[in-house]
Parts: structure tokens; sequence; C-alpha cells
């Protein structure tokens, strides 16, 4: 019972910790942007924390991986790492947890109608965050 009350507790200490981000307005961040591997980028913006001053404030993100989507159906991919929460007063350092966002892959589709005369160009999609996308991130 008392393993119980502390697992709850501990639970509930992880809680007040976690902030749920959402994607940031502008620019766009997708596998096609002209931003490069080790920029840092604002990418995400707070939507729900325990301290309700932090929403909508910008997350700054650093860019670890990116490929863009191909003619030969390959998805692009981008590999995002969550630094810090930029507040007018201070910077608030989250825990590195990557994001890993991945377009749609066609080789498939292409390997299926290589026999055919229909032999087109089918490219893969890049990998951007959606509007519907949340991602919970935890602060340090």
């Amino acid at each position: 019972m008392m393993a119980f009350t502390i697992a709850i507790c501990s639970n509930a200490q992880n809680s007040n910790k976690e902030i749920i981000a959402m994607r940031y307005l502008s620019p766009e961040i997708a596998s096609s942007s002209n931003f490069k591997v080790g920029s840092e980028v604002k990418a995400l913006r707070v939507e729900n924390a325990t301290d309700k001053s932090l929403i909508t404030c910008p997350i700054i993100c650093k860019v670890m991986q990116r490929r863009k989507s191909n003619i030969f159906g390959q998805e692009g991919y981008m590999v995002l790492r969550p630094l810090y929460i930029e507040t007018p007063n201070k910077l608030i350092p989250l825990e590195h947890d990557d994001i890993y966002i991945r377009g749609k892959n066609r080789c498939n589709v292409k390997f299926w109608l290589s026999w055919t005369v229909i032999m087109v160009f089918v490219p893969g999609t890049g990998a951007k965050i959606k509007e519907e996308d949340r991602f919970v991130l935890t602060l340090k």
C-alpha cells in the first residue's frame, strides 16, 4: 500500500514538468525548408503547461537530421531536438528527447508499377509538422 502511494506522488511530480507543444505558426518547419542541419529554429510553441505564463512561448529546437523527399519515391524526414523555451525574461531548458517526423514513402508504388507502361515518377512526400500534431515535452 505504501509503494502505491509513492508511485502516485512521483507521477504527480512528473506531470508538473510536462508541457504539450504544437507547431509554431511561422515559418513552416518542413524537410523541404531552407535550414541546415545543426541550426536552431523556432519549430514548436507551448500549448498547455502548469505554468500558464509559458503558453504560446516559442520552443527552440536543434535540427539533428534532415532529408528532402525525392522523385524516386523516398520520403523526407527530420529529427528535431527541443532545447529550451524562449520566454521574455529567460530560457527554460528542456529534456533532450528527439522528435522524429517522416513523410510518405512511395517506393513501393513505383515497384508495383514498374512492369507497366505507366511507370511514372511518383515522388515521396516531405516531412512537416502538421497543425494537429501534439508533442509531450519535459522540463529539466
